[in-house]
Protein backbone atom coordinates (compact mmCIF):
# COMPACT_ATOMS: atom_id res chain seq x y z
CA UNK A 1 0.00 0.00 0.00
CA UNK A 2 1.17 3.62 -0.76
CA UNK A 3 2.68 5.86 1.54
CA UNK A 4 0.04 8.14 -0.05
CA UNK A 5 -2.60 6.68 1.53
CA UNK A 6 -1.73 7.70 4.90
CA UNK A 7 -4.15 10.69 4.32
CA UNK A 8 -6.92 8.74 4.24
CA UNK A 9 -7.05 9.56 7.77
CA UNK A 10 -7.51 13.36 7.38
CA UNK A 11 -11.05 13.47 5.20
CA UNK A 12 -10.87 16.60 2.44
CA UNK A 13 -13.94 17.82 0.28
CA UNK A 14 -16.38 16.59 2.87
CA UNK A 15 -19.62 19.32 2.52
CA UNK A 16 -22.28 17.17 0.47
CA UNK A 17 -23.71 17.76 -2.73
CA UNK A 18 -22.95 18.78 -6.72
CA UNK A 19 -23.57 21.60 -8.41
CA UNK A 20 -26.72 22.85 -9.56
CA UNK A 21 -26.07 22.17 -13.10
CA UNK A 22 -24.49 19.94 -15.36
CA UNK A 23 -22.60 19.43 -18.96
CA UNK A 24 -23.93 16.83 -21.33
CA UNK A 25 -22.50 15.88 -25.29
CA UNK A 26 -23.87 12.85 -27.61
CA UNK A 27 -20.48 11.11 -28.26
CA UNK A 28 -20.66 11.77 -31.86
CA UNK A 29 -19.36 14.90 -31.28
CA UNK A 30 -16.09 14.38 -30.25
CA UNK A 31 -13.57 13.54 -33.22
CA UNK A 32 -12.45 9.98 -33.17
CA UNK A 33 -10.26 9.85 -30.09
CA UNK A 34 -11.26 12.54 -28.75
CA UNK A 35 -12.97 11.09 -25.60
CA UNK A 36 -10.57 11.26 -22.86
CA UNK A 37 -10.54 8.78 -20.01
CA UNK A 38 -7.48 8.18 -17.07
CA UNK A 39 -5.18 6.66 -18.29
CA UNK A 40 -3.76 3.08 -16.78
CA UNK A 41 -2.40 3.14 -14.27
CA UNK A 42 1.64 2.63 -14.28
CA UNK A 43 4.40 2.41 -11.68
CA UNK A 44 6.03 5.59 -11.12
CA UNK A 45 2.50 7.47 -11.48
CA UNK A 46 1.60 9.88 -8.87
CA UNK A 47 -0.88 9.14 -6.35
CA UNK A 48 -4.66 9.76 -7.06
CA UNK A 49 -3.67 10.46 -11.01
CA UNK A 50 -4.95 6.68 -11.83
CA UNK A 51 -8.87 8.16 -11.46
CA UNK A 52 -8.17 11.72 -12.82
CA UNK A 53 -8.42 12.89 -16.96
CA UNK A 54 -5.55 14.99 -17.17
CA UNK A 55 -6.00 15.46 -21.20
CA UNK A 56 -9.00 17.91 -22.90
CA UNK A 57 -11.29 16.44 -24.74
CA UNK A 58 -11.70 17.06 -28.63
CA UNK A 59 -15.27 17.90 -30.06
CA UNK A 60 -15.75 18.72 -33.77
CA UNK A 61 -16.10 21.81 -34.41
CA UNK A 62 -18.85 23.87 -33.39
CA UNK A 63 -19.71 21.24 -31.08
CA UNK A 64 -19.31 20.60 -27.33
CA UNK A 65 -20.82 20.22 -23.93
CA UNK A 66 -24.40 21.65 -23.33
CA UNK A 67 -24.77 23.58 -19.95
CA UNK A 68 -27.98 22.39 -18.41
CA UNK A 69 -29.43 24.12 -15.32
CA UNK A 70 -30.75 22.24 -12.68
CA UNK A 71 -33.59 23.10 -10.09
CA UNK A 72 -31.66 23.57 -6.18
CA UNK A 73 -31.33 20.73 -3.56
CA UNK A 74 -32.85 18.28 -5.85
CA UNK A 75 -29.64 16.82 -7.51
CA UNK A 76 -27.12 13.63 -6.35
CA UNK A 77 -24.71 11.54 -7.73
CA UNK A 78 -24.43 8.18 -6.26
CA UNK A 79 -22.40 5.10 -6.98
CA UNK A 80 -22.80 1.82 -5.58
CA UNK A 81 -21.28 -1.26 -5.53
CA UNK A 82 -22.49 -3.91 -7.94
CA UNK A 83 -21.37 -7.58 -9.20
CA UNK A 84 -20.08 -10.68 -8.05
CA UNK A 85 -17.07 -10.40 -5.40
CA UNK A 86 -13.75 -10.44 -7.86
CA UNK A 87 -16.25 -8.82 -10.27
CA UNK A 88 -17.61 -5.70 -8.99
CA UNK A 89 -17.86 -2.19 -10.46
CA UNK A 90 -19.89 0.87 -9.32
CA UNK A 91 -23.41 1.48 -10.55
CA UNK A 92 -23.26 5.44 -10.95
CA UNK A 93 -27.08 7.56 -10.87
CA UNK A 94 -26.92 10.78 -11.40
CA UNK A 95 -30.26 12.08 -10.55
CA UNK A 96 -31.30 15.74 -11.70
CA UNK A 97 -34.70 17.60 -12.07
CA UNK A 98 -34.71 19.73 -14.91
CA UNK A 99 -37.22 22.91 -14.58
CA UNK A 100 -39.59 24.06 -16.97
CA UNK A 101 -42.01 22.84 -19.68
CA UNK A 102 -40.75 24.14 -23.37
CA UNK A 103 -39.92 23.30 -26.84
CA UNK A 104 -36.10 23.84 -26.38
CA UNK A 105 -35.99 21.27 -23.11
CA UNK A 106 -38.44 18.57 -24.59
CA UNK A 107 -36.33 18.54 -27.68
CA UNK A 108 -32.93 17.99 -25.81
CA UNK A 109 -34.15 15.11 -23.84
CA UNK A 110 -35.49 13.79 -26.55
CA UNK A 111 -31.78 13.99 -28.52
CA UNK A 112 -30.30 12.46 -25.26
CA UNK A 113 -32.47 9.34 -24.78
CA UNK A 114 -31.16 6.51 -26.28
CA UNK A 115 -28.13 8.38 -27.19
CA UNK A 116 -24.41 7.42 -25.97
CA UNK A 117 -23.45 10.67 -23.66
CA UNK A 118 -20.53 12.00 -21.83
CA UNK A 119 -21.76 13.85 -18.78
CA UNK A 120 -19.73 16.25 -16.35
CA UNK A 121 -20.98 17.08 -12.96
CA UNK A 122 -19.47 19.58 -10.49
CA UNK A 123 -18.72 19.12 -7.11
CA UNK A 124 -20.74 21.15 -4.80
CA UNK A 125 -16.78 22.09 -3.39
CA UNK A 126 -16.88 25.13 -6.30
CA UNK A 127 -13.82 26.10 -5.31
CA UNK A 128 -11.96 22.84 -5.73
CA UNK A 129 -13.12 22.63 -9.33
CA UNK A 130 -13.50 19.14 -8.99
CA UNK A 131 -15.88 17.43 -11.93
CA UNK A 132 -17.03 14.17 -12.15
CA UNK A 133 -17.15 12.57 -15.21
CA UNK A 134 -20.36 9.88 -16.22
CA UNK A 135 -19.13 7.97 -19.58
CA UNK A 136 -15.70 7.28 -21.58
CA UNK A 137 -14.55 6.36 -24.44
CA UNK A 138 -15.68 2.35 -24.54
CA UNK A 139 -18.55 2.79 -21.79
CA UNK A 140 -21.10 5.68 -21.89
CA UNK A 141 -23.67 7.10 -19.98
CA UNK A 142 -27.21 6.82 -20.83
CA UNK A 143 -30.28 9.28 -20.01
CA UNK A 144 -33.80 7.82 -18.55
CA UNK A 145 -36.40 11.09 -18.09
CA UNK A 146 -39.94 11.14 -16.64
CA UNK A 147 -41.81 14.57 -17.08
CA UNK A 148 -44.90 15.59 -14.85
CA UNK A 149 -46.53 19.14 -14.95
CA UNK A 150 -47.66 18.80 -11.10
CA UNK A 151 -50.97 19.85 -10.27
CA UNK A 152 -52.52 23.70 -10.72
CA UNK A 153 -52.11 23.15 -6.77
CA UNK A 154 -48.89 21.91 -6.36
CA UNK A 155 -45.75 19.98 -7.58
CA UNK A 156 -43.27 20.98 -9.91
CA UNK A 157 -43.35 21.21 -13.57
CA UNK A 158 -40.05 19.37 -15.44
CA UNK A 159 -38.31 16.48 -16.61
CA UNK A 160 -36.63 14.00 -13.37
CA UNK A 161 -33.79 12.51 -15.05
CA UNK A 162 -31.41 10.28 -13.92
CA UNK A 163 -28.17 9.55 -15.92
CA UNK A 164 -26.49 6.26 -15.26
CA UNK A 165 -23.32 4.41 -16.00
CA UNK A 166 -21.18 1.91 -14.75
CA UNK A 167 -17.24 1.86 -14.12
CA UNK A 168 -14.91 0.57 -11.61
CA UNK A 169 -13.83 3.97 -10.13
CA UNK A 170 -14.90 7.41 -9.89
CA UNK A 171 -13.28 9.43 -12.64
CA UNK A 172 -12.16 13.03 -12.01
CA UNK A 173 -11.97 15.56 -15.25
CA UNK A 174 -10.26 18.99 -14.76
CA UNK A 175 -10.16 20.99 -17.62
CA UNK A 176 -13.95 22.19 -17.62
CA UNK A 177 -15.06 25.92 -17.82
CA UNK A 178 -13.10 26.33 -21.38
CA UNK A 179 -14.16 26.75 -24.96
CA UNK A 180 -15.50 23.14 -25.47
CA UNK A 181 -18.64 24.19 -23.31
CA UNK A 182 -21.10 26.04 -26.29
CA UNK A 183 -21.63 29.55 -25.81
CA UNK A 184 -24.90 30.83 -24.76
Amino acid sequence: MSKAYKNLKTPANTGSGISEYFLIAQASDFVEGGIQCPAAPFDGQPDGESVQILTPHEFKADRGFAKVICAPEKNSLDAKTIGETLFQKLDFELKVFIPGSYALVHEAVANFINTQLIVLVKDSNCPANMWYQLGCDCTFAYLKADFSTGTTKDGVKGYSATITWQNPYVQLYSHVDGPEILAD
